[in-house]
């Protein structure tokens, strides 16, 4: 699984300049940083699924799988957003809800700012992550999982967390043709009507890149209608952000 590769990557990560450090391992394709607070960042690509990570954070006091961080996807300004807990991590190790959207913006930053939020008698800890200017490595990986290293769409993506829930979810049907990978995701921007009717959706970012479930997903999230979480009456024009998965197991 590429999560557990990551984890075990991570352990075996040693601090040097620096630099992205580009590994090659059991069809694992990765390019990772490891900071002297014991922080690190890491992009993989593997049977053409593509994950971006952050791992050596405080171990999460619950159990929760998400966790909300703030970071600097827009900087200078901080703003909040919920990260996957990797399983059998405590949450010091999770990923972005986007991959390829984080990705291409630290190959184009200078730096990353990540800001964990307090939690019970532990204090907010910020981390101010400079990145090299060399990011070839990084690169490899993101072009090995074809995912484009510039793309203008990610402009609009706003990582807060979703003030809306599916009141209706939508009608999930298989893709008419399948993705050759067993897992696939989409990330899809949509502005709604008073009713909580999707439309006017974008998609941001797919997963594995060009599987062609990004353009089934867009067809089917229309058939769905979200709410407000605390209740209050939808407002034409808001704008909310999901991501649709597809999976296939065998039997």
């Amino acid at each position: 699984m590429i999560v557990g590769l990551l984890l075990a990557l991570a352990q075996e990560a040693v601090v040097s300049d620096l630099a992205w450090t580009a590994t090659k391992k059991d069809g694992l394709e990765a390019a990772s940083i490891e900071y002297d607070v014991g922080v690190t960042l890491s992009a993989a690509c593997r049977n053409g699924r593509f994950v971006f990570a952050l791992g050596g954070l405080p171990a999460m006091a619950g159990s929760e799988g998400t966790r909300k961080l703030d970071v600097s996807l827009r900087a200078p300004v901080l703003v909040s957003s919920a990260w996957s807990v990797a399983p059998n991590s405590n949450g010091s190790v999770v990923l972005a809800p986007a991959p390829s959207i984080y990705a291409r913006h630290l190959r184009s930053s200078e730096s990353f700012t990540v800001r964990i939020p307090a939690e019970g008698d532990r204090r907010a800890q910020r981390y101010q992550l400079a990145l090299p200017r060399d990011h070839a490595a990084l690169d490899a990986v993101m072009t090995a999982c074809e995912i484009a290293l510039e793309n203008a769409a990610d402009a609009i993506y706003d990582p807060r967390p979703l003030d809306v829930v599916w009141a209706v979810p939508p009608r999930i049907t298989p893709p008419p043709t399948l993705p050759s990978a067993s897992y696939a995701e989409a990330l899809i921007q949509c502005s709604v009507d008073e009713r909580g009717k999707p439309k006017d959706c974008a998609l941001l970012d797919e997963n594995p890149a060009r599987s062609g479930f990004g353009r089934h997903a867009l067809r089917m999230i229309t058939s769905g209608r979200v709410e407000r979480i605390d209740g209050a009456p939808m407002q034409a024009g808001g704008v909310f952000t999901t991501r649709m998965t597809f999976s296939m197991t065998e039997r």
